[in-house]
């Protein structure tokens, strides 16, 4: 996002205080400032324009795949806090999303298999979930068993982003 942007800047609360550093077309052009102390513990917000050198016409974005992969993150990275702002004018009539949500799922993949299969019959109400750690590396799985009537999905993700093909 860095280099592809006309101006970002990036704020980040840590112990105590918030910082600030903007950017412009990937080159730093404040230095690292640190703003003023702060009573939340933790924090970032980036925003940016992108570049209109590189993006020329109908740069628009899609709220609803935004919303989707922060959603995503907010599942798979269990506790995280994540809070969506969007200026009512990029949203349509035709999406539920509002203009404003909290997104955070204290047991993660748990969560975001039963809101996934919900609405779903199923063979047993349990849900089989673990974490598997192997040296450095870690996986965390979670599967459910449909009754036969009901159709299956699988979804994997690396690093927090969607691998549609299984990664």
């Amino acid at each position: 996002v860095n280099a592809l942007s006309e101006n970002m800047k990036v704020e980040v609360i840590r112990s105590g205080f918030l910082y600030r550093q903007e950017f412009s077309r990937g080159l730093a052009t404040t230095e690292l400032l640190k703003i003023e102390p702060t009573k939340k513990s933790n924090g970032t917000m980036i925003s940016f324009k992108p570049d209109n050198t590189i993006f020329v016409e109908n740069c628009t974005f899609s709220p609803e795949k935004i919303f989707k992969i922060l959603e995503y993150k907010a599942y798979l990275v269990a506790g995280v806090q994540i809070n969506w702002k969007c200026h009512p004018s990029l949203l349509t009539e035709n999406n539920n999303l509002s203009t404003s949500k909290k997104l955070c799922f204290l047991n993660g993949l748990s969560q975001y298999i039963i809101s996934k299969t919900s609405n779903t019959q199923m063979f047993i109400a349990s849900s089989f979930e673990d974490t598997v750690k192997i040296d450095k590396e870690t996986v965390e799985w979670a599967v459910r068993w449909f009754t036969e009537d009901e159709g299956s999905f699988i979804e994997s993700f690396c690093n927090t982003v969607p691998t549609p093909l299984g990664g």
